[in-house]
């Protein structure tokens, strides 16, 4: 799900999985409004992250702070970032 942080408003449900792709410019943003939307031990995964490794800086440096989140990157297809709530 999700192109655009305007695809996720009005979205009252909790998921167990959240893909993100999205354009380069919202990622962060996407993630953001992603949160309240995932169950506890869901995942949310954002692809394209090597390719707009520049655009993505910001978005990878605050999945990397939040304590309740465990993410992996992996440098398949294009990179890929998987993270976990874990609360």
């Amino acid at each position: 799900m999700g192109h655009c942080p305007e695809c996720l408003s009005g979205l009252n449900d909790n998921f167990d999985f959240v893909f993100m792709d999205i354009v380069k410019l919202h990622y962060l943003d996407a993630f953001k409004e992603s949160m309240p939307l995932l169950k506890k031990g869901g995942a949310i995964a954002a692809d394209n992250i090597l390719t707009h490794k520049k655009e993505t800086s910001e978005y990878i440096e605050y999945i990397s702070s939040i304590d309740n989140i465990k993410t992996e990157i992996y440098s398949e297809w294009n990179g890929l970032a998987v993270s976990y709530k874990i609360t």
